[in-house]
């Protein structure tokens, strides 16, 4: 009976061996139904708070969301396809013939790799219950995605989904260290706070950190708050904001966005939100039935 190399059975061979595996993994390691999957969180995006348990679903619901609202602001160019001149060579014919079979026998021999060049959203892994982050590619707008969708529940009363609780845009990403964070908050805020039709806003800073011991959430706070233009008279609002600033320090990356109507939707929770607008259709509905019943008592 034939042995095995004494090597193969060594578990050093068994590391090297999976060392060299881990090593051809690329940023796009697999798929989830057709999604790319990335290997860390990478890009703008959107993150979402969900049912424990549920990230699963709640992945296929704001992929769903984001695509949705993506094709009508941004619609994908349709695909672009090449011709091939007919050839009216008789005699070039036989010739054409081996062309196409080499081009055809190359092909085959080539190593199928996915193009995800042209992919606009991709699932990132958190490792982290209840928190999914989902990455965008221009043109999608985060912030925009997540103000359609809000509105939508909004105007219907309906979310849509069932594990989703909160979502947060990013408009940029950068290392969790001081320099990258305000260089990053710098260049967000030349536009939303810059430029010489913005009028004086009122401001407040939402910063959440996860899984992050590195950064105090008050230095962050304030080397934040010393990017945001100093001559166009932007002030401080705790209570009465329009404009929120919000920041997600997660493990080693920090996430940037500015946004409006923050309070309005309830701080992006579409979970109060439905459970608001539920509430004020309860008491159109009790104020209806009572003028009814007044109206009833009267003509008797």
């Amino acid at each position: 009976m034939s042995k095995r190399p004494a090597e193969a059975s060594q578990p050093g061979h068994r590391k090297k061996r999976q060392a060299h595996s881990k090593g051809q993994i690329k940023n796009y390691k697999s798929s989830v139904g057709g999604i790319p999957l990335r290997r860390a969180i990478d890009g703008p995006g959107i993150w979402a708070m969900t049912v424990k348990g549920k990230e699963k679903q709640a992945t296929n619901e704001l992929y769903e969301i984001i695509e949705s609202i993506s094709d009508r602001l941004w619609p994908k160019p349709p695909p672009t396809t090449e011709t091939v001149p007919e050839d009216d060579e008789e005699d070039d014919e036989d010739e054409d013939i081996e062309k196409q079979l080499a081009k055809e026998l190359s092909d085959i021999n080539k190593p199928k790799m996915k193009d995800t060049t042209d992919r606009r959203i991709a699932i990132c892994p958190t490792d982290t219950a209840c928190v999914i982050y989902i990455a965008t590619k221009p043109p999608i707008d985060p912030v925009e995605v997540v103000l359609r969708h809000m509105g939508q529940v909004a105007e219907t009363g309906i979310s849509g989904t069932r594990a989703l609780v909160r979502l947060v845009p990013a408009s940029g990403i950068c290392a969790a260290n001081m320099p990258a964070i305000t260089l990053l908050a710098t260049e967000l805020f030349t536009k939303a706070f810059g430029g010489e039709d913005v009028e004086p806003k009122k401001y407040k800073i939402e910063l959440r950190i996860r899984s992050h011991k590195v950064l105090a959430k008050d230095d962050v706070i304030k080397a934040i708050a010393q990017c945001v233009p100093s001559d166009k008279g932007h002030t401080v609002n705790l209570t009465n904001q329009d404009t929120t600033i919000l920041v997600e320090l997660f493990k080693g990356i920090c996430t940037i966005s500015v946004v409006p109507e923050y309070e309005k939707y309830k701080r992006f929770n579409v979970v109060q939100i439905v459970q608001e607008e539920q509430k004020k259709k309860g008491e159109q509905d009790a104020d209806g039935s009572s003028r009814v019943a007044q109206t009833a008592l009267v003509k008797s």
